[in-house]
């Protein structure tokens, strides 16, 4: 009971964990994309800014008190917008070139979504001065419904204070009470708008991504997986070296190249002397231990060009790639020697492990090259065998 309760507990955390993980890597993209689109808006914002100031300049001196009262303050609110989205794309384009401090740019958006509202609050109170309009904190609304990507209980944070803002700043400059009314219920329409679709498009944007993250996590198991029927298909899972399967693909490639370049290559067939003696005496368990150790010493004294495979029971296959019968039999003394000299211990008692060799050179010019050279390779091994093990023999090529 209790190791099913513990069960159901570890994959309970497993599943949180993996949602943490998913949640926090779409927040990651979606504070990305906020700062770029802080960018975009910083780009367009400035000049519709510049040219607000410039088309409210004009006329300045000769307007009215009250006009010229309008004037100051609209120019004023456009040049605090300005600025503002200037040192606040300028924060965004250094982050995204490393030139300040990861993670100084995440609050930028927030910041960005807040001055517009704010700003957008201003300017319909300025406006009361002349004009019973709102439309600078319907737009204001729209803007950041629109652009920024808020997270819903942020957004209705953001639009509720502007709208308390909207609704107590309005009086100051609005003193007629059916068109302050008027104007309080559509300024609640505007933030509902706008909180609507910050909402709708925050969620369908979630959805989206969360959708393509799950098929990218689809998509890297499944990839995992490939990886892992490839490696049962194609290696030896007790020795991890490749299995006689994908020996016999890669020789069948080997004897495509040399047909084209007429390059000398040798097959090498190796068994492990007195293995059924060892595993007998000491257990499969430490014969397992005796394979994996020998594969791996032929692993590292290998060329890189050279292919290394189990080919079954205790034998071993090696492709020499070109490389000559003389420069093969170098070789592979060199392996026999690196196999004597490995430590292989059973508690107390050290047992000494040897290798007999067989060589034969690949023949391109015959019907069967690889068949061929594996009889002659079994051959020349029987002979070391024969003659007393821990040998390496050379076949002699059948004129």
């Amino acid at each position: 009971m209790a190791a099913c309760f513990s069960f159901q507990l570890g994959t309970m955390l497993q599943v949180y964990e993996e949602r943490l993980s998913l949640q926090y890597t779409i927040n990651t993209i979606l504070s990305s994309m906020n700062a770029k689109r802080v960018l975009s808006m910083a780009a367009i914002s400035i000049p519709v800014n510049i040219a607000h100031i410039l088309f409210f300049t004009r006329g300045l001196p000769s307007s009215t008190p009250i006009e010229y009262t309008w004037r100051i303050g609209i120019i004023a609110s456009h040049a605090t917008l300005a600025v503002v989205f200037s040192i606040l794309g300028l924060l965004v384009f250094l982050s995204n070139r490393n030139m300040i401090k990861s993670g100084m740019h995440r609050p930028v958006p927030y910041i960005a979504a807040a001055t517009t509202l704010a700003m957008g609050v201003v300017i319909v109170t300025i406006d009361q001065l002349v004009t019973t309009s709102i439309t600078p904190y319907l737009v204001g609304c729209l803007v950041v419904g629109v652009v920024f990507l808020l997270h819903p209980r942020q957004a209705l944070l953001l639009f509720s204070l502007s709208y308390l803002a909207y609704y107590f700043a309005l009086p100051i400059t609005q003193s007629k009470p059916a068109i302050l009314l008027s104007n309080r219920v559509n300024g609640i329409t505007s933030a509902g708008i706008g909180l609507f679709l910050s909402i709708l498009l925050y969620r369908s944007m979630h959805s989206d991504l969360q959708h393509k993250q799950t098929i990218e996590e689809q998509q890297k198991e499944l990839e995992q997986k490939n990886l892992q029927l490839e490696r049962l298909a194609f290696f030896d899972q007790l020795t991890g070296i490749y299995n006689r399967r994908k020996f016999e693909e890669l020789i069948g490639r080997q004897l495509e190249l040399m047909k084209q370049d007429r390059f000398p290559s040798c097959l090498v067939l190796v068994d492990i002397d007195r293995f059924k003696e060892i595993n007998d005496t000491y257990g499969h368990l430490f014969g397992d231990t005796i394979m994996k150790a020998v594969a791996t010493t032929f692993a590292k004294h290998i060329r890189p060009i050279d292919v290394l495979a189990r080919w079954g029971g205790d034998e071993f296959l090696i492709l020499l790639s070109h490389t000559t019968v003389d420069e093969a039999r170098t070789l592979v003394e060199n392996l026999q020697h690196a196999v004597e000299a490995m430590h292989t211990d059973v508690g107390f008692q050290s047992v000494k492990v040897t290798t007999s060799f067989g060589i034969a050179a690949l023949q391109c010019g015959i019907d069967d090259p690889y068949g061929t050279a594996y009889k002659d390779a079994d051959s020349a091994l029987y002979q070391a065998k024969q003659l007393g093990k821990n040998r390496v023999e050379v076949a002699q090529i059948q004129s």
